[in-house]
């Protein structure tokens, strides 16, 4: 039976274990491991109020805060996350290259890009290739958790 890793949902099939524990499929009372999440964003504001409703949910731990690029890499190197939360206002053409060399690491955090606008993040010469999702900075608390829970869900490209 595969073991639940944090940076996957567990299947239907699988039960969910806490941290240093194997799936006991007799067990009833065992929680789920919580998705552990950075929020890398330039304005305090954005990630004290990201940071409160990621802090609130059960199944989320909100593991540190940067205000800059290079802030979030080095704690990213010193600390497992898995989905970070990555303000484009901070990312100019080397910092996207350093996230992208950093994404290619295995058990690397998905990154999910919150942009100020609509535009085709998609494309793979993209700059922002490197990441997972992407959000409007005025999505709903519902969409954001959503989002986060899909991305902590999916399997790395």
């Amino acid at each position: 039976m595969p073991l639940y890793r944090p940076s996957q949902k567990p299947h239907a099939s699988v039960p969910a274990r806490t941290a240093g524990q194997q799936s006991d499929p007799s067990s009833h009372s065992i929680e789920e491991l919580p998705i552990r999440v950075v929020i890398a964003m330039a304005a305090e504001l954005e990630r004290m109020g990201w940071g409160i409703i990621v802090s609130n949910q059960s199944d989320m731990r909100l593991i540190a805060q940067a205000a800059s690029c290079s802030e979030v890499l080095k704690l990213l190197k010193a600390q497992r996350a898995d989905v970070t939360l990555i303000d484009e206002a901070m990312l100019g053409p080397h910092q996207c290259k350093d996230l992208r060399e950093y994404s290619r690491q295995p058990r690397s955090s998905r990154f999910i890009l919150v942009a100020p606008h609509e535009k085709d993040y998609s494309l793979e010469q993209s700059p922002y290739a490197f990441t997972h999702a992407y959000l409007l900075k005025g999505v709903s608390a519902t969409e954001l958790l959503s989002t986060i829970r899909a991305t902590a869900g999916a399997d790395h490209p």
